[in-house]
């Protein structure tokens, strides 16, 4: 769902990014970060990228991936997801032209606000509802199937708004591909939660006691799960187009899509070159590992700096 270079007009771009920055810059400034939850901000940022790597197919020439959104927003808390998401899309932008510079603003929009604020809320209604564990299980995956069919009708209105597709068809249809893509989201988002449930209970209790956080040795063991979460997935994942891609093909628009991204991204298209020699799947591979170790550093950078900022105020408040 990454909207490319292109896709977008200027008046749409310019608007989403001054939107993406009136929401993105007040809640970095309002989060509070307990120092011990610093480690896990790191690694969830390093699975969403890494999950996102490894799509799936969902229908005939169309695949899906992972968002990711819904289930950092109810392990994380949503401030905390939507930082996430947006040093993902960062990093992916600029690293790999995976979504465009000028569409930056509409992606982090779409992904990194509205997928985790509608699959937190729902989730947390449901919850509420059908109580534990059951209500937990089955929030995050509803929640995590209407992030998706949220984040698609937030794109589509992006494109119609641009003019690039004139067709109301594109609402229908693109709300269409990405509920089916939302079921893969949403089960296996569950699968992770029960699994987080059954082994590290007090992750998932991490909004209200965040100073249980795991030892050093079990946030190590996670890293290494995701290095080999990209070794081991991307040979196996899915080459077909995602949702976006096809309805960009089936409607005639994907020629819109800038072949030179503006800013030279140093992989693009997860390829990373040995000079001028092609690495082919090895490059790939490399290019994810590269990838979730520089988004896992910024995250865990800007992360730090907030809890450090939370501990000064803290500091200041006692005294």
């Amino acid at each position: 769902m990454h909207i490319p270079d292109g896709f977008l007009d200027i008046k749409t771009a310019v608007g989403t990014g001054i939107l993406a920055a009136a929401v993105i810059i007040p809640t970095f400034v309002k989060l509070r970060v307990h120092p011990r939850t610093v480690p896990l901000i790191g690694l969830g940022a390093a699975f969403v990228f890494a999950a996102q790597m490894i799509n799936f197919p969902v229908a005939k020439g169309t695949s899906g991936h992972l968002l990711g959104a819904t289930l950092m927003a109810n392990v994380l808390g949503l401030p905390s997801a939507i930082l996430i998401m947006t040093t993902v899309l960062v990093t992916q932008t600029f690293m790999f032209a995976d979504g465009g510079v000028t569409a930056l603003g509409a992606n982090i929009i779409n992904m990194a606000i509205i997928a985790p604020t509608v699959g937190y809320f729902l989730a947390k209604k449901l919850r509420k509802i059908l109580g534990d564990p059951l209500g937990m299980y089955a929030g995050v995956c509803f929640g995590g199937w209407a992030s998706t069919i949220a984040a698609a009708f937030a794109c589509a209105a992006e494109l119609k708004i641009s003019g690039t597709i004139k067709s109301n068809l594109v609402f229908p249809i693109m709300m269409g591909i990405h509920a089916i893509i939302g079921l893969g989201e949403g089960v296996i988002s569950a699968l992770l939660v029960a699994t987080l449930h059954r082994l590290f209970p007090h992750l998932l209790k991490l909004q209200e006691k965040p100073s249980q956080t795991p030892a050093r040795h079990a946030i190590g063991f996670g890293f290494a799960a995701v290095i080999g979460l990209v070794i081991i997935g991307t040979p196996v994942a899915c080459g077909w187009p995602d949702g976006l891609e096809r309805v960009a093909h089936n409607f005639g628009f994907i020629e819109k899509a800038s072949d030179k991204p503006i800013f030279p991204a140093p992989a693009q298209d997860y390829n990373l070159k040995l000079g001028d020699v092609n690495l082919g799947l090895l490059g790939t591979i490399l290019a994810g590992v590269l990838g979730t170790l520089l988004v896992y550093g910024l995250s865990l950078f800007v992360a730090t700096r907030l809890a450090r900022q939370t501990h000064y105020e803290k500091s200041n408040t006692q005294t």
